[in-house]
């Protein structure tokens, strides 16, 4: 859904980068997910409600998408983070606990 989200925000024309990483800190493995567009961004005003059930900008959305996205990644013990600037486009960051190897 993050990356669908930023398909629309591109509207078609855009640049979507994934990429992954690990951490550890203090015994803490951490997988931490980058999803980024150079899409049309997000002012304070709707980053302020993304997270809000029903809140939507899409002519067609639902405005759940974003609040069960949190709420996955929280109940699985991660966290969300969203950066954007309007005209230049928005990051996407999940974060999810990793078990030892």
């Amino acid at each position: 859904l993050v990356i669908e989200n930023a398909i629309d925000a591109c509207e078609g024309k855009g640049i979507i980068s994934i990429a992954t990483e690990t951490s550890n800190n203090n015994s803490n493995h951490c997988i931490k997910i980058i999803i980024k567009d150079n899409g049309k961004g997000m002012d304070s005003d709707i980053l302020q409600k993304i997270f809000e059930p029903y809140f939507t900008t899409k002519k067609d959305g639902t405005g759940l998408g974003l609040s069960l996205v949190k709420k996955i990644v929280e109940d699985n013990r991660g966290k969300l983070e969203i950066d954007s600037q309007v005209g230049e486009g928005t990051i996407v960051i999940v974060y999810l606990k990793a078990a030892k190897l």
